[in-house]
C-alpha cells in the first residue's frame, strides 16, 4: 500500500503494476497510439525514441535534418498508454519518473475518459485529466481538468493552459533529470494530484464544483485509460505558450525515464472498476491493423 498524505482512510492495494522488468514493453499492459501531432514531428516506437534499459523506459525527442526548404524537423514517440490494456474508474495512479524541466521540453502524464474497454456514461463530453505538465519550464509543473464536447466546444479550469496559483506545484530547485513521484488520488469526491505523495492541488466532482457552468461533472466519472507524452514545442505545435519553442539552446535528446505506472484501489470504495485487456496481446500499435 503507498504510503502519502491522505491515504490512511483507504485499504489501498495494487492491481495493476507498469514496470519494465521484463526487459521490454510489455504488450499486455501498454500500447502507442497518436493523441499527440505535428506536422514537423515525426513519430515512432521504435528506438532509440521509445526503448527499455535496465528496467526503465527511456522515452526520448530528436532533432533531425531539416527539410529541403530548411524548415526544422523532429523526431518522437507516439503516445504511450492503457487505451487498450488497462481502464479504470478510481483509485491513486502513481508514477517514477525524471522528467525534462527544460526549455522547449513539453512532457505529460495525462488521462482521458475514452475507454476502449468499457462503456462511457457521459456522451456529450469527454473528460481530460492532466496529472502533470511541464510547459518548456525549469523548475515547474500543471495540472489541469478539460471537457471536451462532442460538439468541438472545450472548456478547463479557470486560468490558462500552463496554469495558476495552486494548480501549479514549484520545486524549489530544477529537478530536472532527477527521480520523482507523481500521483493523482481519484474518488467519488474529488482529483487531488501529488508530488512526492504531498498534495498540491484538488478538485471536487461533485454537480457544484462544476467549472465551466453545464452545472455536471458527471464525465469524471467515467473510465480513464493513462497517456505518457514525451513531446516538445515546435513550430507546427497548434498551441504552444510565449517563449516555449524548442531553439538552440534546447538540449536535444529531451528524455524522460520511467521506473513505473501503478494503480492502487479499495475494493470497498462504491462504484470502484478496473478493465484489463487481452493477456495475449502481442501487438504494441493501437489500432493494430495500421502497423
Amino acid at each position: 500500500m503507498p504510503k502519502f498524505e491522505g491515504s490512511a482512510n483507504k485499504n489501498y492495494r495494487l492491481v495493476w503494476d507498469g514496470n519494465f522488468q521484463s526487459g521490454g514493453i510489455d504488450p499486455a499492459l501498454w500500447c502507442f497510439k497518436c493523441d499527440m501531432a505535428a506536422d514537423d514531428v515525426e513519430l515512432s516506437y521504435q528506438p532509440p525514441v521509445a526503448q527499455v534499459e535496465d528496467g526503465i523506459l527511456k522515452l526520448r525527442t530528436l532533432r533531425l535534418p531539416n527539410a529541403a526548404d530548411g524548415s526544422p524537423r523532429f523526431q518522437a514517440a507516439y503516445s504511450f498508454s492503457t487505451y487498450d490494456t488497462m481502464n479504470y474508474r478510481y483509485g491513486y495512479v502513481e508514477m517514477r519518473a525524471r522528467l525534462p524541466y527544460h526549455q522547449g521540453a513539453w512532457p505529460g502524464f495525462w488521462m482521458k475518459s475514452l475507454p476502449c474497454l468499457c462503456e462511457r456514461r457521459c456522451p456529450e463530453y469527454f473528460a481530460e485529466i492532466d496529472v502533470l505538465e511541464v510547459f518548456s519550464n525549469e523548475t515547474a509543473l500543471s495540472c489541469n481538468l478539460h471537457k471536451w464536447y462532442a460538439d468541438g466546444r472545450h472548456t478547463m479550469l479557470p486560468g490558462d493552459e500552463t496554469g495558476v496559483g495552486s494548480r501549479v506545484y514549484r520545486f524549489d530547485a530544477s529537478p530536472d533529470a532527477t527521480w520523482h513521484t507523481y500521483g493523482m488520488e481519484w474518488t467519488p469526491k474529488a482529483m487531488t494530484f501529488y508530488v512526492d505523495r504531498k498534495p498540491f492541488y484538488s478538485h471536487g466532482l461533485t454537480d457544484a464544483d462544476d467549472f465551466d457552468g453545464n452545472g455536471e461533472m458527471r464525465g469524471f466519472h467515467d473510465c480513464l485509460y493513462v497517456i505518457v507524452n514525451n513531446m516538445m514545442f515546435t513550430p507546427a505545435m497548434k498551441w504552444k505558450p510565449a517563449g516555449a519553442l524548442v531553439n538552440d539552446e534546447t538540449r536535444f535528446p529531451i528524455c524522460y525515464d520511467i521506473e513505473y505506472i501503478r494503480l492502487y484501489q479499495d475494493a470497498n470504495e462504491p462504484g470502484t472498476e478496473l478493465h484489463l485487456g487481452d493477456p495475449n496481446k502481442k501487438n504494441l500499435f493501437w489500432p493494430p491493423e495500421n502497423k
